[in-house]
C-alpha cells in the first residue's frame, strides 16, 4: 500500500515519516492545527509546543508539571497530619469498633408519631483508608466514616452510617456548632488497641488518594 501523503510504500499517511516532520516543524513554529494532528497521530507534540492541562502552561504536560508535585505534596501533608490527629485521639478515647455512640435520629416513635428519638448503635466498621483532611474540626466536613448498628422500635437490626464523634476529630481548630449538634455522642470506650490498615498513614497510599482527587481538576481549583 503506498502512503496517500508521499506515495512511498511501506506505511500510510497516518505514520508517514515525511508529514510527521513536516508537522513537527509547523508545531515548532507555533502552528496549533498541526501540534493537535501530532497529537492525534500519537507522535506527541514537541516540548515547546505542549500545553499542560493542569496549569494551562506550555512547555511541559500534567505528567511533570511542578504544580501537580506541589499540590499533591501539600494535600499528602494535610491527609497524614489529619490521620494521625484522628488516630491519637481514638487510642487517647478508647474509640474503635465495638465503640458505643449515640444519635438523635427522626423515626417513628412507640405511640406511632413520626419524630425524633435518641438511639444507642454500636460501631461495626471504621473506614480509615477513606479519611481526608476535611474530617478535623473546622472542615465543616461530616463525610460518615463510621457503619453502626441499632435496632429500631420493633426490635429489627439495622444500619446507618454515622461522622466522628466531636472527641475523635478535635484540634486546637473549634468546629462550628451546626456540625458539632449533627455528630454522634461517644458514650462506650473499648479495650485494646484500635486497630487500622497497614497503610493508614502510607505515603504511597495517600499519594494515589490525592492524585486520584485532583485527576480532572484544574490548577485554579487550588490556587496553584
Amino acid at each position: 500500500m503506498a502512503c496517500r501523503y508521499c506515495y512511498h510504500e511501506g506505511h500510510n499517511r497516518s505514520t508517514c515519516p515525511d508529514l510527521t516532520k513536516r508537522l513537527a516543524q509547523q508545531a515548532a513554529g507555533g502552528n496549533e492545527y498541526a501540534a493537535a494532528q501530532l497529537a492525534s497521530r500519537g507522535k506527541g507534540k514537541s516540548k515547546s509546543s505542549r500545553r499542560c492541562s493542569f496549569c494551562n502552561e506550555r512547555g511541559h504536560d500534567r505528567r511533570t508539571c511542578e504544580k501537580v508535585q506541589t499540590v499533591v505534596k501539600d494535600g499528602m501533608t494535610d491527609i497524614l497530619e489529619t490521620r494521625r490527629l484522628i488516630l491519637d485521639n481514638a487510642h487517647k478515647n478508647g474509640f474503635g469498633v465495638g465503640s458505643l455512640v449515640t444519635y438523635t435520629m427522626n423515626d417513628y416513635l412507640a405511640d406511632g408519631t413520626y419524630g425524633p428519638r435518641e438511639t444507642v448503635a454500636l460501631v461495626t466498621c471504621i473506614d480509615w483508608s477513606e479519611i481526608t483532611a476535611g474530617a478535623i474540626a473546622g472542615g465543616g466536613n461530616l463525610n460518615a466514616y463510621l457503619t453502626v448498628s441499632y435496632h429500631d422500635i420493633e426490635g429489627g437490626q439495622r444500619t446507618r452510617r454515622l461522622p466522628f464523634p466531636p472527641e475523635i476529630i478535635a484540634s486546637t481548630e473549634e468546629e462550628d456548632e451546626w456540625y458539632k449538634m449533627r455528630r454522634p455522642k461517644f458514650i462506650g470506650p473499648v479495650s485494646g488497641p484500635t486497630t487500622v490498615p497497614d497503610d493508614y498513614v502510607s505515603n504511597r497510599s495517600v499519594e494515589k488518594m490525592m492524585r486520584s482527587a485532583i485527576k480532572d481538576k484544574k490548577a485554579w481549583q487550588f490556587n496553584a
